[in-house]
């Protein structure tokens, strides 16, 4: 465990280690930002890298309610807006959701394991309290990463040191931040989402799919009896790789559901998972 005085210093070390680095704090607290400055450092080593964002609320990866994966081997991969593959969770909010988060997260920690120099985890503000602790413990327990940085204004997150004080895989960075980081407003985070779900869903177009032919999550009798207009749904193919997300619009004669979803690849679609949330109102009007 070692306590680390600048950003700067903290780069330096990180961009010279090989392995998977998870980075732990509240909300802005500057865990994206450095996550960006330290890919563009193995860009310059001419290392590849994955970035994987599990903030489902103000994901830079892919929609909304998805954790997002990239791979990135150049600086045009680290701009634009494309992913590798995504998880959904259904939420925008981890709360009620700690299977899908450890189980997403970790699924897409292995996908480039080996193809990669190294892999960076961005992840939720949510680390204070039983359910934040219970959930960074056991996401960190599962994924094992070589390397923990966390994030800290004072000594609030104490409690994660004296979980893997002992832990000989795991290499502890402890960073005290900036006081001058700024603090989004809750309206502001909810703009954003707003924004990223608009950009997701401006190319889409209705789509009807067939429930007869379908597996869903929970299991289709229960799916029809919970589903409502405007929920968010995750399409996956017969592997379970997630194609995209979807908005359920309504029902249609013989089993059919028409949906809103910019993917394009409709008859691979064999799997349905609905998601708790509904699109809001500004969503609503590219539709």
């Amino acid at each position: 465990m070692k306590f680390i005085n600048s950003t700067q210093e903290l780069l330096e070390i990180l961009s010279n280690k090989k392995g998977i680095i998870f980075l732990l704090g509240q909300t802005d607290t500057g865990k994206t930002t450095f996550a960006k400055e330290l890919i563009k450092r193995y860009l310059e080593k001419n290392k590849k890298v994955a970035f994987i964002d599990s903030d489902i609320g103000q994901s830079t990866i892919g929609p909304p309610t998805t954790i997002g994966l990239k791979l990135i081997k150049c600086n045009e991969d680290a701009h634009n807006n494309n992913y590798s593959n995504l998880y959904f969770v259904g939420s925008t909010s981890p709360r009620g959701y700690f299977l899908p988060m450890v189980i997403g997260t970790y699924k897409l920690s292995q996908i480039f394991l080996k193809s990669v120099y190294s892999t960076i985890i961005d992840t939720t503000g949510l680390v204070l309290g039983d359910y934040g602790q219970n959930l960074k413990f056991y996401k960190i327990n599962l994924i094992l990463p070589g390397y923990l940085v966390i994030f800290e204004r004072e000594d609030e997150l104490k409690p994660y040191r004296e979980m893997f004080k002992n832990n000989k895989k795991i290499k502890t960075f402890i960073i005290k931040i900036k006081s001058d980081i700024k603090e989004r407003s809750y309206a502001q985070r909810e703009e954003y989402r707003e924004k990223k779900f608009r950009e997701y869903f401006k190319k889409g177009k209705e789509q009807i799919l067939n429930l007869g032919e379908l597996s869903s999550f929970p299991p289709i009798v229960e799916f029809k009896s919970r589903i409502q207009k405007f929920n968010v749904l995750g399409l996956e193919d017969e592997y379970n790789k997630l194609l995209g997300i979807g908005i359920f619009l309504d029902f249609e004669q013989n089993e059919n559901i028409k949906i809103y979803t910019p993917i394009t690849n409709i008859k691979k679609v064999s799997f349905l998972k609905l998601g708790s949330i509904k699109i809001t109102k500004e969503v609503k009007k590219i539709i």
